[in-house]
């Protein structure tokens, strides 16, 4: 089961609670058939054999997707304004089970403005485009404007304050000379002080051509991958007084990830040599630098800064995640990664269904009604399979406070008399029985299609296990 929940987050994001629930409802169900239980009401007294019930599942499997399409609605194409009050809702129903549901309504609005700037790539991800920034004791914000590349800031000197037009680049080799195999070494102690008087001049002198050539470029920005020297720091101090010299601004090391957030977002490729470096000339550096639009502060408790390129190559957007305690942060964080994944397969979605367990509601009357002219053990297994799905709304019945065997008979009558009957219990101001499309609670289709096929699967599979045991008994 806990491969079964794992399997769920990583395919759609959403649904480990309700395929464990559904999964261990459809086993109970089926071990009951599989023994002779005279006392058990609606059960043979002569137990099923458990190939028979295997059959039966993966009959009522080939049922279910025709009643589901019946109650789905297409969704608009992505340049219409009315995709983002659906994908609102999607993102609110998917948030309204997380443990930082308080702040669903606003952490809604945020994934979506996000996803919409975004948008879905044939090449990377959505999630890979999407960062966030924790402020503890802050508020959720978006970061505007978008697209922009965040940034760390370092307090003592603003960067913010020191550039207003910049030509940046991306270095990911190491500055210090003997990490470029030059032939210097880096412990001293063995040699004699002529030695490292003429090894401290090399450096010198490369450090002085690197800085010229970094100018001559016109590049005065220049961004360093983190942990590429063993030195304490990534630009020695002869370096960084060059640097100065020549009004070169060298950034705080960027992790791997923030390397190739700057690159996909301005559109450039990092130097990954000095020798890359001094072969570029004016007219090849171009692939490899970029232009700022605009530089801003961000007011959150660690420093940041927002860079926006003059020219945009993929959209890339961060977000502010803020809470009293990291603890709640982290949870907000969680959330917000399963709400992506789903409003990811959102626009890829061919459709959305009614939730509150308006589905199972539709496959159990439609299942049931295909069941009149089975065979009589045939028809049990089926009938087992249908009491399974029901327990989702029974579930949904007994979290509001409802009753269940009286809500659960007036839903069987609307979804066996009402056509395409959408249906279910409504967790709000007003619980009860609701049209869940009306009052927006939504899901996807394909990712109730995978819950139902997963959790059958596992029950087979768990079935199978007792079928071995069976006879060996």
């Amino acid at each position: 089961m806990i491969q079964l929940s794992e399997a769920m987050d990583n395919q759609t994001g959403d649904g480990t609670t309700s395929v464990v629930v559904l999964a261990t409802s459809l086993y109970e169900y089926s071990f009951q058939l599989t023994r002779r239980l005279h006392e058990a009401k609606n059960l043979l007294s002569q137990g099923v054999h458990v190939m028979d019930i295997i059959r039966g599942f993966t009959f009522a499997l080939t049922m279910i997707e025709e009643p589901l399409k019946n109650i789905s609605t297409p969704l608009p194409p992505r340049n219409d304004s009315s995709l983002e009050p659906i994908l609102l809702q999607i993102a609110t129903t998917t948030l309204s089970s997380k443990i930082s549901s308080h702040v669903a309504p606003t952490l809604a609005r945020i994934a979506v403005r996000a996803c919409l700037q975004v948008g879905v790539s044939d090449h990377t991800s959505m999630l890979d485009c999407i960062h966030t920034i924790r402020d503890k004791g802050g508020e959720c914000q978006l970061v505007e404007p978008i697209p922009c590349i965040i940034i760390p800031d370092d307090p003592k000197k603003p960067l913010s304050q020191a550039i207003i037009t910049s030509k940046v680049a991306v270095l990911t080799f190491d500055l210090n000379p003997s990490s470029n195999k030059l032939g210097y070494v880096n412990n001293t102690s063995s040699m004699s002080t002529e030695q490292v008087d003429r090894m401290l001049k090399h450096e010198d002198e490369f450090y002085k051509k690197l800085a010229v050539q970094v100018r001559k470029l016109g590049i005065n920005v220049i961004i360093l991958q983190e942990k590429l020297t063993s030195a304490e720091d990534p630009v020695p101090e002869a370096a960084a007084k060059l640097f100065i010299r020549a009004k070169i601004t060298v950034l705080r090391p960027f992790q791997k990830e923030q390397i190739r957030m700057v690159c996909d977002v301005s559109g450039i490729r990092p130097i990954v040599s000095h020798s890359q470096l001094f072969e570029l000339s004016k007219d090849t550096a171009s692939a490899h630098v970029f232009d700022f639009k605009s530089i801003n502060p961000i007011l959150v408790s660690i420093p940041y800064i927002q860079i926006v390129p003059e020219t945009v190559k993929r959209n890339h957007v961060s977000i502010v995640l803020g809470g009293p305690k990291l603890t709640a942060i982290e949870e907000i964080d969680r959330a917000l990664h399963d709400v992506l994944r789903v409003l990811e397969s959102s626009l890829l979605s061919n459709g959305v269904l009614p939730g509150g367990g308006a589905c199972e509601m539709a496959i159990s009357a439609f299942v049931s009604n295909k069941m009149q002219s089975m065979e009589s053990i045939h028809g049990t297994v089926v009938e087992s399979f249908c009491k399974g799905l029901e327990q989702i709304p029974r579930l949904l019945c007994e979290r509001a406070g409802l009753n269940p065997t009286g809500c659960m008979n007036r839903l069987k009558i609307a979804h066996s008399t009402e056509p395409n009957c959408k249906k279910g219990i409504f967790l709000g101001e007003q619980n009860g029985i609701f049209d869940m499309a009306e009052h927006g609670v939504l899901e996807l289709l394909e990712n109730k299609l995978m819950l139902i096929r997963m959790a059958t699967q596992t029950a087979i599979q768990v079935l199978k296990i007792d079928g071995v045991h069976q006879v060996k008994s």
